[in-house]
């Protein structure tokens, strides 16, 4: 699995005022950060949430689990590069412990249907120390021109051994052009990050809020989440291998 910009997400949280990044997992469910689905829940239902319904995904099933959820709107690149608009989803399982969440996306309307033989994303762990060059789209502050929020891809470098007690890893990465209010890589929150063809975490925040000639994003790794059977069974129930 490639990164392709019919999987890179852009999502805004009208309710918390936040912008993010995601991954489709499939046409129906994006891998984000939790911070950027907050208030997309039922207020009474406890993480990780609900196992998916029993019957089939359909419009009908979909407007159900949209009852009683405030929506987050998701966009995939590849769909704002054509002008269309951003679709409602949900937050259908999460992780506030570590900063990870799922989206439905519950309204189809004038998106045209998936092309067949969508790939399934394989995750993985790493295996040493030694730093490894990983990469992710997203959606920084810092590209946002004319209110329009530009996508960024970036390389940079995963270092194992930084961030093991707070269970989030250092990544390395060249800095921002330019100076901007707050962080410039606010937004970039929920961008899949990938070791060649492998998910291996997700960005989370920006790790140095400074400027200087490198910058420092965390990332939560994918063996914190990626394994979980509630995860995996909404993946599975959304026509995803599991």
């Amino acid at each position: 699995m490639s990164l392709t910009a019919q999987r890179v997400a852009e999502i805004y949280n009208p309710r918390a005022r936040v912008a993010g990044s995601g991954w489709f997992v499939t046409p129906q469910l994006v891998l984000t950060v939790w911070h950027a689905a907050v208030g997309s829940t039922p207020a009474d239902e406890p993480a990780p949430g609900a196992p998916p319904p029993r019957r089939p995904l359909s419009p009908a099933v979909l407007d159900e689990l949209a009852r009683g959820h405030e929506p987050c709107r998701v966009r995939a690149l590849a769909d704002a590069s054509a002008g269309r608009p951003f679709r409602d989803a949900v937050a259908v399982w999460w992780r506030p412990e570590c900063d990870v969440a799922l989206l439905l996306v519950t309204k189809d309307a004038g998106h045209p249907a998936p092309p067949a033989g969508w790939s399934t994303t394989y995750w993985a762990d790493l295996a040493s120390a030694d730093p490894v060059e990983v990469t992710a789209v997203g959606f920084p502050d810092h590209d946002v021109v004319d209110r329009v929020r530009e996508s960024r891809q970036f390389s940079g470098v995963v270092h194992p051994l930084s961030g093991v007690r707070s269970g989030h890893w250092v990544i390395s990465t060249g800095a921002l052009a330019r100076r901007t209010p707050g962080s410039g890589w606010a937004g970039m929150s929920g961008a899949a990050l990938f070791a060649g063809d492998r998910l291996v975490g997700l960005v989370t925040a920006d790790a140095g809020g400074g400027s200087g000639p490198v910058a420092e994003l965390r990332a939560v790794p994918a063996r914190a989440f990626a394994d979980d059977p509630l995860l995996e069974e909404w993946i599975r129930w959304a026509g995803g291998a599991g």
